[in-house]
């Protein structure tokens, strides 16, 4: 597993709970955090240099990433509904309702295991795409045509045109709509969300820390 924070640790111990898989060594650039996670599972091979993290065969790793905007997020969570929330024009008043759908729990779980149900399923879904030779329902492949179906919305929305799939320009649409529009470059935001809300509610004249979640 490479990195030790939340999600690393989170999808470390769902792997370590699940009777196929087994955490056999842990990356982290922190020390004590490494040896944290480390300890917990009781994982002996750890290491803070990536050039050392060379096992006969590397079995997976655990990224999050997050999408800001003005207008909000979209999220998902296992056993609940989209929620998008406002402001987002609706032209009769009223917003779209989604039934909630009810979560499928692998059999070899069992309550009180030492990791979340949610990364649980995620780690059992691995074994059984190995098991049956195919893509992993969240793979590269995956996230490559989820990443070319918004920038398809954006650059649908940009242009009012129909977008077919893949597209034929990889650039982002929104910034090649901006530049040729001749506004200046855009500024380099902050990452930490936090900080990236401070500047965005001072972009849009907001009284500081209204727009935080």
């Amino acid at each position: 597993m490479l990195g030790c924070r939340s999600r690393g640790a989170a999808a470390a111990r769902a792997y370590q709970a699940h009777p196929r898989t087994e955490v056999v060594g842990l990356c982290d650039l922190v020390r004590e955090r490494l040896d944290a996670l480390g300890d917990e599972l009781e994982v002996k091979e750890r290491f803070t240099d990536l050039l050392q993290h060379r096992f006969p065969k590397m079995d997976t790793a655990a990224y999050g990433f997050e999408l800001y905007g003005t207008e909000g997020r979209l999220f998902w969570k296992r056993g609940g509904a989209w929620f998008l929330p406002a402001p987002h024009f609706v032209p009769d008043g009223e917003r779209d309702r989604w039934e909630p759908l009810e979560p499928v729990t692998p059999e070899s779980w069992e309550p009180g295991m030492h990791a979340s149900l949610d990364d649980y399923c995620f780690a059992d879904e691995y074994v059984r795409a190995l098991d049956e030779g195919r893509d992993h329902e969240c793979s590269g492949a995956e996230a490559v045509h989820v990443m070319e179906v918004m920038m398809a919305v954006f650059e649908s929305a940009a242009y009012g045109r129909r977008v077919d799939l893949p597209q034929a320009r990889r650039d982002h649409p929104l910034l090649r709509w901006r530049a040729e529009r001749g506004p200046p470059p855009l500024e380099g935001w902050p990452r930490d969300y936090g900080e990236w809300l401070t500047a965005e509610d001072r972009r849009l004249g907001r009284t500081e820390g209204c727009g935080r979640y």
